[in-house]
This record gives structure tokens, C-alpha cells and sequence, in this order.
């Protein structure tokens, strides 16, 4: 630290970057030489960078539209800046991502979205934090049969007509009794 115009009444000094008490002693002497110390203590605290959360985990299934919902706290009283980008995972476009809520729309291929919120105050001072999105894998659809449904009415009727063609024709079974 320099201190500046240290030989006059008004001296000035720029604060370090770090908390800690500075001393300074200043001594005035008179034209017949007669002098007087006294000293100051000057406390300094160092400028925190604006404390951030990026929010809780969570999980979301494909096609939901999920919002990240970011915070922050400063010492100061200047305005925030947020930043929200996305670190890993499967691409999403991201809505808002300068602001404390950003949205997307949850991709089909399972797997972590990661996402970080950076918060930068007017100062300059930033820090970060993450969130990870666990896609969920979509839901197996139910009922059709799928192919294997389709394949056996297939191979039924194909057997159906096989046995007219070679003149026979199919015995079913009858539930009812003869009297």
C-alpha cells in the first residue's frame, strides 16, 4: 500500500483487498522543532463476492418444462447481475438465462443436465453455483400388443389359409356337451 501526499494534511491511501486494521501515525512539527505524534487505526473489510444458489436437485420427466429458480445475497446494496448457462448433458435452449429464474423444456434421451448460475454485483465480484436435472426415462407404453401381437394373427390366418388350400378344414373345439 502506498500511501499518497503523505507530507501534507490531507493524506490518502487506496484500501487493500484484504480485512485487516491499518495503522498510521501522523507527526507535526512546528518552525521551532517542537513536535506531536498521534495515530489512527483504519479497519478495512475486504468486499465479499455476492453468496449464490443455484437451487435443489431435482428430477423431471421428458417434455416437462422445468425453471430453474436461482438466489443470491450481497453485501452491498448495487444490482445483481445472473447468468445461467448449461455445463453438461444434452443441449436445451434456455428461457431468461439472465435472469434469477431460467426455464427449458426437458429433452427425451435420460441422463444429467447440468446448469450453473453465476451471480456478478456491481463491483465486479461474481461466484457460482450448480443444479443437476435428472431426466427421467420416458414411461413404456401400454396395451397394442407391440409386434408380437401382430405376428401371431399373422401366422394364424396364414395357417387358417394354408389348411383350406390342402382341403381341410379347421376342428374347433365347442365348449358345449352333447345331449
Amino acid at each position: 500500500m502506498t500511501l499518497q501526499q503523505a507530507d501534507s494534511a490531507n493524506a490518502q491511501f487506496t484500501a487493500p483487498s484484504t480485512s485487516g486494521t491499518l495503522v498510521f501515525e501522523l507527526t507535526v512539527t512546528d518552525g521551532t522543532g517542537a513536535s506531536s505524534s498521534d495515530t489512527v487505526s483504519v479497519s478495512v473489510e475486504a468486499h465479499q463476492a455476492p453468496v449464490v444458489d443455484a437451487g435443489n436437485d431435482i428430477s423431471a420427466a421428458s417434455g416437462n418444462v422445468v425453471t430453474l429458480q436461482g438466489s443470491a445475497s450481497a453485501s452491498g446494496t448495487g444490482e445483481l447481475n445472473y447468468r445461467w448457462q448449461q455445463t453438461s448433458g444434452t443441449t436445451v435452449t434456455l428461457q431468461q438465462a439472465d435472469s434469477a429464474s431460467a426455464q427449458f423444456t426437458v429433452p427425451s434421451a435420460s441422463g444429467t443436465l447440468v446448469f450453473e448460475l453465476t451471480v456478478t454485483d456491481d463491483a465486479g465480484a461474481s461466484s457460482s453455483d450448480t443444479v443437476s436435472i435428472t431426466v427421467q426415462a420416458p414411461a413404456p407404453r401400454k396395451g397394442g400388443g407391440g409386434a408380437s401381437g401382430y405376428l401371431l394373427l399373422l401366422t394364424l390366418a396364414l395357417y387358417l389359409t394354408r389348411r383350406r388350400a390342402n382341403g381341410k378344414r379347421p376342428r374347433y373345439a365347442s365348449t358345449e356337451r352333447k345331449r
